[in-house]
């Protein structure tokens, strides 16, 4: 369990311990929440992270991936 290594104190959710997303929310990734989930910074930080840690001729990035894959199955 991720609270067996962190400091307790950063486990409060206070300004400091907070990252602001893509839609302008306040996230706490040591303590998250699940209403502070947004599709939208998903979607956002995924279309951002390159898949095969960038060793391809073009940026093919992990949101496009999950895309494809979603076309295949048929999901």
């Amino acid at each position: 369990m991720l609270t067996a290594f962190v400091a307790p104190h950063l486990l409060t959710r206070t300004e400091d311990t907070s990252i602001r997303t893509f839609t302008g929310k306040k996230f706490w990734p040591l303590a998250p929440i699940g209403n502070d989930l947004d599709i939208e910074d998903i979607a956002h930080a995924l279309s951002l992270v390159c898949r095969f840690t960038g060793h391809t001729y073009c940026f093919y990035s992990v949101a496009d991936h999950s895309l494809r894959v979603s076309k295949l199955s048929g999901t």
